[in-house]
């Protein structure tokens, strides 16, 4: 009888620590921040080549997707990135209804990791796409051999409606190795919501 005891004072005692954790979790502070976020990665050898005619070779390995350019030539690679549009949080503000609200995620950066046999095969242009709008452009770089995690940051985080395009306009001297192998490109996306004023749930 007293083990028997014992141990119902031991599972009450597991309940109400679990009770007490998950009511914390649903009824944060009041000065809690609901953040959202989410970084998405494409290898490289997704891409998409807009003249392919203009490369003299293309081969797609385990990591990465090689290509060596014609002389003289430039080219867009296109990388599509399966893009989060809307993050879900739970509101608890008193003088609105409870329930689910949704906002929409913000892009915050890209990254492009690739390397080159030399300056002649290198990224000249990062541009960003929803959908077809142009979100933001970086021009006039001259990315060349190790590049192992370039970062460019969007001004003002732009909102993200549709689906996001990453797209390095790349250029291929006369002379030197032309070749690019391209490893992978990512992107941060976020969204953030302050809740000033928190009711409880029960």
């Amino acid at each position: 009888m007293l083990r028997r005891t014992k141990w119902m004072v031991l599972g009450v005692a597991v309940l109400l620590a679990v009770y007490g954790v998950t009511t914390g979790v649903v009824a944060p502070p009041s000065d809690a921040v609901v953040t959202g976020f989410a970084g998405v990665w494409m290898h490289g050898t997704g891409v998409r080549i807009e003249y392919p005619e203009r490369l003299s070779k293309t081969q797609y390995r385990a990591f990465h997707a090689r290509i060596e350019g014609n002389a003289n030539t430039s080219n867009w690679l296109h990388f599509p990135i399966t893009t989060p549009v809307v993050g879900a949080f739970f509101m608890f503000r008193e003088e609105e209804p409870r329930g689910t609200q949704y906002r929409r995620y913000r892009l915050e950066k890209v990254f492009v990791s690739f390397r080159s046999g030399s300056i002649d095969a290198r990224v000249t242009n990062v541009h960003v796409y929803d959908g077809s709008t142009r979100i933001a452009a970086f021009d006039n770089l001259n990315l060349f051999g190790e590049q192992p995690m370039k970062e460019f940051v969007l001004p003002g985080s732009p909102e993200v409606v549709q689906g996001i395009c990453i797209s390095l306009g790349v250029e291929f001297g006369a002379s030197g190795q032309r070749w690019m192998e391209l490893q992978s490109v990512g992107a941060d996306f976020y969204f953030q919501e302050t809740l000033p004023k928190l009711g409880q749930l029960f």
